[in-house]
């Protein structure tokens, strides 16, 4: 992979931009040190990422900072755009650079900036969702790279127990959260003001899901891992005026049940008001690996 120096001799200047990005501006023409025009855009200042589209030495790119915590986000990322690159699939940005000790003070991934609205922003058909379940397909049965084993998805758990009691655990978080707020002096927030009225039905679905699990007899094992995204979030989907569709946003991505990322992505509150019958008609012509006899009954159960 080539250095910063070489290939990105314009990625130092964004420590301006990023020393700003809780700011009001939101542009910046700056110039490197043999004085080539560098023109940076913020993009997105999330939580834990921040994005910015930079036009510098004849290309135009996308420079992600991550925060670096136990997940490796910027890794995942990275190693998933390779694997698209290498296996010749045009369903990813194309990688740059991969940079997680400077010259920024978070890790960066840097790639091509990709063209395209979100799918969540356009008016989808039945065939798109077809199209979108094959391009899934094809990430699903990409050859691993052998000099970057991925990392387990995140966040996915190996098998269904660890998964149910990972929900409890968080049930019981929210609901003693609420109930504490409501008995103390600050009481609830008006965003949890209804968290009295669900908790009831929050409690029960833990328990259908426990129930559902029991009834299955499935362990959740699966015997072929994939690279899965773990996102089903149709922003992070994009589309050309071609409809040649661009996946963005690679941090939970890693090995993991292909049954998994298609109950994700179907059930993404981003995608309820699609119909039912469209979901089923492109989740139907997913072909799983001939040996996992098990996929439909995990994804029917993850469904």
């Amino acid at each position: 992979m080539p250095s910063a120096k070489t290939c990105l001799p314009w990625l130092s200047l964004l420590g301006e931009p990023f020393a700003q990005r809780a700011g009001s501006q939101t542009t910046w023409d700056l110039h490197t040190a043999d004085g080539l025009p560098v023109h940076v855009e913020r993009r997105g200042q999330g939580m834990n990422n921040s994005l910015f589209r930079v036009e510098a030495c004849g290309g135009v790119y996308a420079c992600k900072l991550f925060v670096a915590d136990e997940r490796r986000r910027a890794w995942r990322e990275w190693t998933a755009l390779d694997r698209m690159r290498r296996a010749g699939l045009r369903l990813a940005p194309e990688p740059v650079a991969y940079l997680p000790d400077g010259p920024l003070p978070q890790p960066v991934v840097v790639y091509r900036w990709a063209e395209g609205a979100p799918l969540r922003s356009q008016i989808l058909r039945a065939r798109d969702l077809a199209d979108l379940i094959s391009a899934l397909s094809a990430i699903h049965r990409s050859p691993p790279l052998p000099d970057a084993p991925p990392l387990g998805a995140f966040h996915q758990p190996p098998e269904n127990a660890a998964y149910l009691a990972e929900i409890r655990e968080n049930v019981d978080r929210v609901q003693t959260w609420a109930r504490q707020r409501r008995e103390g002096a600050g009481g609830l927030p008006d965003w949890a003001a209804d968290l009295p009225q669900l908790a009831p039905a929050i409690g029960e679905t833990a328990h259908l899901a426990e129930e559902r699990v029991r009834r299955s007899g499935i362990s959740g094992a699966y015997p072929q891992p994939a690279l899965i995204r773990v996102d089903g979030n149709l922003d992070n989907i994009l589309c050309d005026e071609n409809r040649q569709l661009t996946f963005v946003d690679w941090e939970y991505s890693g090995a993991g049940d292909p049954a998994y990322d298609l109950a994700e992505l179907r059930w993404h509150p981003g995608a309820s008001h699609l119909p039912a019958a469209w979901w089923d008609e492109a989740l139907d012509s997913y072909a799983p690996p001939i040996k996992d006899v098990e996929f439909s009954k995990r994804l029917a159960l993850y469904n």
